[in-house]
């Protein structure tokens, strides 16, 4: 019969409380039960209590890594359903800092991967040169994690001519960097092995369960937000959507390695492309006609999905789906058959934000009633 091992909700290799409940035979997993709530801080519901230019700064603090993707989505959301034009060169600087703060996040998670598999000198190496980005975006923003850089109809901050020049500088100084991690991390032999087969998520099964980013990227799944539903200038730009085949914890390493290459390219193109004129339409709202919108805009995890019924003033309803959502559906699954140690390892590959996870929607036995909790 098998037996429960807890792991969590505080765990030296798991960084945000959340509780897996998980079967095992011997060392052979045979079951997960994942139990949210540990992170609960009701945002949704709070954003129908503040006014428009408050929930702005509200949405930009439902994750700390996908800061920027978060406001953006709130933003486009507003400015759809009040009918309000976004500017030309704002749409450009929103890309730039989203591009940035994919780099950013990826970074982060290279180096918490290669922790959890033991490889601690490429943890320090990685987060040594994640601060060349960070660099970047407190040279345009003045924050290094909470950007504050949307505004309704644009964005507060212009990047001119002379910050661009320093931010490529910058940018191709970190290219070089990333190739040397990229060949550190793919030469290593014991490093290569204790990933490859880890997790394993074939095309099929994340189709089904909806998976979403880089992780379902690594699976083979051709889905991207800013290829499949062109939002702020991405419709403009010219790149490559990064797939892999194995959907294994190697690939998601190897999908997110070269996205990195492709967002320093995407963000040459803002830069060398990005038309004169103002940064945003408006000075402040107040007030708009209301109505429904939804938006979604691919952040470092995957898409990210907004809901909103607007009143005049502030939202009389919101709803966030965030990547990790999506994707942590798969991971009963994808922990079937392996070791016990191989959990931190496979949750870590996942790149999973508790945080802003941590809202539950549950289908009551016998009904087709859904009661959805934040």
């Amino acid at each position: 019969m098998p037996s429960i091992l807890p792991i969590g909700p505080y765990h030296p290799a798991i960084h945000e409380p959340e509780y897996f409940k998980v079967w095992v035979e011997g060392e052979k997993i045979v079951g997960v039960d994942i139990n949210v709530g540990y992170n609960y801080r009701g945002v949704e519901k709070l954003m129908t209590t503040m006014e428009w230019q408050r929930c702005l700064y509200l949405a930009e603090r439902v994750c700390g890594i996908c800061s920027h993707a978060h406001s953006s989505c709130f933003a486009q959301n507003v400015e759809r359903a009040g009918g309000i034009g976004v500017a030309e060169r704002g749409k450009y600087i929103r890309v730039i800092m989203a591009e940035l703060e994919r780099l950013h996040s990826h970074l982060l998670w290279f180096g918490i991967l290669a922790e959890s598999a033991g490889f601690e000198t490429l943890f320090m190496l990685s987060w040594k040169d994640r601060e060349l980005i960070m660099d970047v975006l407190e040279m345009i923003s003045g924050n290094r994690v909470h950007y504050a850089m949307n505004a309704f109809g644009g964005v507060r901050r212009d990047i001119n001519r002379s910050m661009g020049e320093r931010m490529l500088n910058k940018l191709h100084k970190f290219e070089g960097r990333m190739e040397k991690l990229k060949d550190i991390a793919l030469s290593d032999e014991p490093f290569v092995t204790r990933l490859k087969g880890v997790g394993l998520l074939n095309p099929w099964h994340a189709e089904e369960y909806g998976v979403v980013g880089p992780v379902a990227r690594a699976a083979g799944l051709k889905v991207d937000t800013r290829r499949d539903m062109p939002y702020f200038a991405y419709g403009d730009l010219d790149f490559r959507v990064i797939v892999g085949k194995r959907g294994d914890a190697l690939e998601r390493l190897k999908v997110r390695i070269d996205e990195t290459f492709e967002s320093i390219r995407i963000i040459e193109q803002c830069l060398g492309g990005m038309p004169d004129g103002p940064i945003r339409t408006r000075k402040m709202l107040v007030k708009i006609k209301g109505g429904e919108s939804a938006s979604s805009v691919e952040a470092p995890r995957g898409e990210n999905f907004h809901f909103l019924v607007a009143g005049e003033t502030k939202p009389k309803y919101y709803h966030i789906r965030t990547p990790t959502f999506a994707n942590f559906i798969v991971l009963p699954k994808i922990l079937e058959s392996h070791q016990i140690a191989d959990v931190p390892l496979v949750i870590t590959s996942l790149d999973p934000c508790f945080g802003c996870f941590d809202r539950l929607t549950v289908v009551e036995d016998g009904e087709e009633r859904v009661v959805d909790f934040e």
